[in-house]
Parts: structure tokens; C-alpha cells; sequence
């Protein structure tokens, strides 16, 4: 049992928790949810997901900490569900048009 320190960037803010290399996903999200004041009778507000490069990869709650392959000082984000669900990192140019190719208003 290795204890080790990860690093949570929530949308309240960040935190440190430490945890140990068998605690679960779904351990860790308890424990996140009460460290950020983000605690809900209606299930996780949120998803854990661990950056590798420009993709994230989300944590399956099932699975320890050594599993998933979370080493100490790992950053973990914790992301609402529907955000979960888009799993690379991109610019703003990547994902909106240039504002010479957006349509114009009609009253411009």
C-alpha cells in the first residue's frame, strides 16, 4: 500500500489529496466530492479523468489507483459528465471558424 499525493483540478478550484495506490476511482470521488464542497444526494456530480498528452482518459470507478496506472503526483481532472465525454485537449482555433468564414448578422 503506497500512499502518494494527486493533484485534482475541479471546477471550485484545485486540491491535493493523498490516497493510496489501492483505493478505488469511486473512493477518490467520494473523497474529491467532500474536499470540494461538490457533494450531491443524486450520484457524482462529476467524472475523474487522468490527462496523458492531449487526450484524457477517464477513470474507470471499478479499478485501483495502480491499475489505472496513477502514479504520485499524477493530476487528475474532475469533470462534469457531458464534459467527460470529449476526451482531447484542443485550442480555441481547432474548435470554432475564423470570424472572416462565421456567417454575418443581418444587422452588421
Amino acid at each position: 500500500m503506497c500512499s502518494q499525493q494527486l493533484q485534482i483540478l475541479h471546477v471550485n478550484g484545485n486540491a491535493r489529496i493523498a490516497a493510496s495506490s489501492t483505493d478505488t476511482a469511486a473512493s477518490l470521488n467520494v473523497r474529491v466530492q467532500r474536499a470540494t464542497g461538490d457533494v450531491t444526494g443524486s450520484g457524482p456530480p462529476f467524472c475523474l479523468c487522468h490527462a496523458e498528452g492531449d487526450t484524457l482518459t477517464l477513470l474507470d470507478e471499478s479499478q485501483s489507483l495502480a491499475a489505472l496506472g496513477i502514479r504520485d503526483g499524477a493530476r487528475l481532472f474532475a469533470r462534469r459528465p457531458h464534459h467527460a465525454k470529449t476526451t482531447t485537449f484542443e485550442a480555441i482555433y481547432q474548435t470554432t471558424e475564423p470570424g472572416f468564414l462565421q456567417p454575418r448578422l443581418a444587422n452588421s
